[in-house]
């Protein structure tokens, strides 16, 4: 019984440990490129807007797939 419960406890914790993870790997480009936007303006001659869309494409990509997934999701259902 007792390896049943651990199982059980590891095939729950793991799909939310991905996901925290998946999370906060999506996050990293956001966070990393203001305190960089000096030097990756100097260095790729750009200016304060095509800085400012590097950190605009990930957040656009992730509501752009937000929509399609949401719809998969409810065509195949949760559990497939």
């Amino acid at each position: 019984m007792r390896h049943r419960e651990t199982a059980d406890w590891h095939s729950r914790i793991l799909p939310l440990t991905i996901l925290w993870l998946s999370g906060v790997y999506l996050r990293l480009t956001i966070l990393v490129i203001p305190p960089l936007a000096p030097n990756i303006m100097a260095e790729l001659s750009l200016n304060q807007t095509q800085v400012g869309l590097l950190t605009t494409i990930p957040v656009l990509m992730l509501s752009l797939a937000a929509l399609p997934g949401a719809f998969l999701i409810a065509a195949l259902g949760a559990r497939r």
